[in-house]
């Protein structure tokens, strides 16, 4: 397993260990597990959740796992629901910006994959070969994917 502490922004972040469950060569990772570092000092009961993800096509394997459009539907529910309360802040707004922004960017990735007919397979697409020389950086917003 390989750990992962991105996430270590405070206390909290920083007392769950997060671990990559390495894949099958196909994937780097198929499975993610969380659980709550030893130090912790509040009683955790040594909480383990592990994250599978959707390994293989879903036509052949059937559904056998998450998506990450599964985890981003997850964050925007968490953060729409602090957006409604007293915790309402600029930041939040932001990160919720930006999660609705990556789901639409997927969601175009789906839209261009399946009308290149390699969507649900492990073939790459033109869009995917472009993707080898374009960074993070080098994109603002989805509407910058196709400009």
């Amino acid at each position: 397993m390989r750990e992962i502490t991105t996430h270590h922004t405070n206390g909290a972040n920083r007392a769950i260990i997060l671990e990559a469950i390495e894949g099958d060569g196909i994937e780097p990772a198929s499975s993610y597990a969380t659980r709550i570092h030893p130090s912790w000092p509040h009683d955790s009961k040594g909480v383990t959740q592990v994250f599978a993800f959707q390994a293989g096509p879903i036509e052949v394997v059937g559904v056998n796992g998450i998506t990450l459009e599964v985890l981003l539907a997850i964050a925007r529910d968490k953060l729409e629901y602090h957006q409604s309360t007293r915790y309402a802040c600029i930041e939040n707004a932001a990160a919720l910006a930006f999660v609705k922004n990556a789901a639409n960017a997927l969601e175009s990735r789906t839209t261009r994959r399946t009308a290149e007919g390699v969507e649900g397979t492990h073939m790459l697409d033109k869009g995917a070969r472009e993707a080898d020389v374009i960074t993070p950086a080098d994109v603002g917003s989805v509407d910058d994917l196709h400009a």
